[in-house]
Parts: structure tokens; C-alpha cells; sequence
């Protein structure tokens, strides 16, 4: 996926912009889902246990996973209202991804008295992140 997304932005005459913003969001994605995925209340930290949460705490971990996401999406959006099949409705998909952390965060507020990592909202968000260009793909017969 990631050829089919830098050799839509990236040709020989084209400027790295795009290819490095396309890159950039899809590192942030990832990013996002790791940080979620290690991401715990402390109290529930098991011993010797590396997370991101212990360094910042479980809420702000989460915010930052939260908003590593959004910065991703956001890029999506501005690199896709170039093209010009990306039209409206595809647009407004790129935000489908954030609706899982949406979810994260209302299991993280409502397990106040379990363990609870947002991993598994946060990798759903990230599959979806990396699933929209491709259906867009296979939806309007091309990547352009």
C-alpha cells in the first residue's frame, strides 16, 4: 500500500511534499496505535511492565495517542483534497479512524476499576486508517 500511496504522489516531476506528508501520516498512525497499546492506569501497571503511560501518566498517554491520530487523518485529508477523485464523502472518511479512538477513550473512562488497555480500539483505528485508500482505490477504479 505504501507504493501505491507514494507512487501517486511521488513521480518523477512531482514535489516531495506530498510523498513526505503521505510517509509522515502513515508513521503517525502507527505511532498513534503504539502509544495506545502500551497505554495503562498505573495502578494496574504490572511490575516491570513498559509503558508510555508510566512516563506520563494513562490520560495523557492517551491524548497523545489521540492526538497523533488526528495529525495523521489531518495530513491524509490535505495531501487527498489534492487529488481529484478524493471528493467530499471520501474526504470526511479520512476521520472514520478517530471514531475508534472515540471509543478508546470511552472504555479508558468507564474501566475505571480493570485493567484497560486502548490497544485494541487504537489498532482497529489504525487498520482503518490504512484501509480507506484502498477501498477508495478499488471503489473509483484507481488511486488518481
Amino acid at each position: 500500500m505504501y507504493t501505491v500511496l507514494l507512487a501517486r504522489t511521488a513521480g518523477a516531476a512531482a514535489p516531495p511534499g506530498p510523498s513526505a506528508l503521505t510517509v509522515s501520516a502513515v508513521v503517525l498512525a502507527y505511532l498513534s496505535w503504539e502509544v495506545a497499546r502500551k497505554t495503562v492506569r498505573g495502578r494496574f501497571a504490572l511490575p516491570g511492565e513498559k509503558l508510555y503511560s508510566t512516563a506520563v501518566g494513562a490520560a495523557a498517554s492517551l491524548a497523545m495517542a489521540s492526538a497523533l491520530l488526528l495529525v495523521a487523518c489531518a495530513l491524509r485529508v490535505a495531501v487527498g483534497a489534492t487529488w481529484q477523485s478524493w471528493t467530499a464523502p471520501w474526504l470526511a472518511s479520512f476521520l472514520a479512524p478517530l471514531a475508534a479512538h472515540a471509543w478508546a477513550w470511552r472504555g479508558w473512562l468507564r474501566r475505571t476499576g480493570e485493567r484497560y488497555a486502548p490497544g485494541g480500539p487504537a489498532l482497529l483505528g489504525y487498520v482503518a486508517f490504512l484501509a480507506l485508500p484502498v477501498i477508495h482505490w478499488a471503489a473509483t477504479g484507481g488511486p488518481a
